[in-house]
């Protein structure tokens, strides 16, 4: 049976704007990396690491001593993407909060 309190109407509120918030954001990434193409002629990747980087001090994300495959796997992938598929998995799951 599906809970219709305000609480969780607002989980599933949340669940709708992390999905939304994640879109955008990717394509924020996206478009700010065709702006730099265009004006540049640079196509300047963006990696899921490099961006988490500049708000971390997890010293495996700057200089990693072990599981350097994985370190370069996750670097590899764009961090719009990244964010987005996150988004969506996560925001997915708050949606259908107390729904059977």
């Amino acid at each position: 049976m599906r809970s219709e309190d305000l609480v969780a109407r607002s989980i599933r509120g949340v669940g709708w704007l992390l999905q939304v918030v994640g879109a955008l954001f990717a394509l924020f990434v996206l478009g700010v990396q065709t702006y730099d193409y265009l004006k540049l002629g640079i196509w300047a990747p963006v990696g899921t690491l490099d961006f988490l980087a500049s708000f971390t001090q997890w010293g495996w994300i700057h200089m990693p001593t072990d599981w350097v495959g994985l370190h370069e796997l996750l670097n590899y992938v764009n961090a719009g993407i990244c964010g987005l598929i996150f988004a969506l998995v996560v925001g997915e799951f708050l949606k259908h909060f107390e729904s059977q």
